[in-house]
């Protein structure tokens, strides 16, 4: 009996949860089942992911393939992908795009001529010859929205913004 439907597992951030649902809910091709972020984070995400990884594997929920809309959800929805062979992002693919600096690294390799210099803090901090010149940016390896970014003019500019970082950021200098 061939599926009418793909039923699809769609994680997403709570402020997107209304929009999935209105968007699909007349759809004749993808039935979605849409759980919000703080749903996954007060079962508790690694109980989220065994129930719901026992629960493709029973054929309770019989999935299709599975979506995210953000950063945390992807990372859930690729560790799912790579446990139960769904269609959906792999747990490679979520880190090229999510962590900066091998992200950077690839962009090097691809496109040497478009990509701006880059450093790892660390290395920085051990022989600052080697970083690109000021001004520079700094960013955290993974964030969104340019959270934590900042515009540094100097070496005393940069260290400044480091010490008002969370600690394990400090342990680097």
């Amino acid at each position: 009996m061939p599926i009418n439907h793909s039923n699809i597992l769609a994680l997403c951030s709570d402020w997107y949860y209304t929009y999935l649902n209105n968007k699909f809910k007349h759809s004749t091709t993808y039935n979605l089942t849409v759980v919000k972020s703080s749903e996954i984070t007060q079962i508790g995400i690694e109980k989220f992911i065994d129930a719901t990884i026992t629960g493709i594997q029973n054929n309770t929920t019989p999935y299709q393939g599975i979506i995210a809309t953000n950063s945390l959800v992807a990372a859930i929805a690729a560790v799912i992908t790579k446990r139960t062979g769904l269609i959906g992002p792999s747990p490679e693919a979520v880190l090229r795009c999510q962590n900066k600096y091998i992200s950077r690294m690839i962009q090097k390799e691809c496109v040497p001529n478009n990509t701006p210099d880059f450093i790892v803090s660390s290395e920085y901090f051990k022989d600052s010859s080697q970083a690109p010149a000021f001004p520079l940016f700094i960013k955290p390896v993974k964030s969104h929205l340019s959270l934590c970014s900042y515009l540094v003019k100097n070496d005393a500019d940069l260290r400044k913004k480091y010490m008002n970082q969370p600690l394990s950021l400090k342990k680097l200098m």
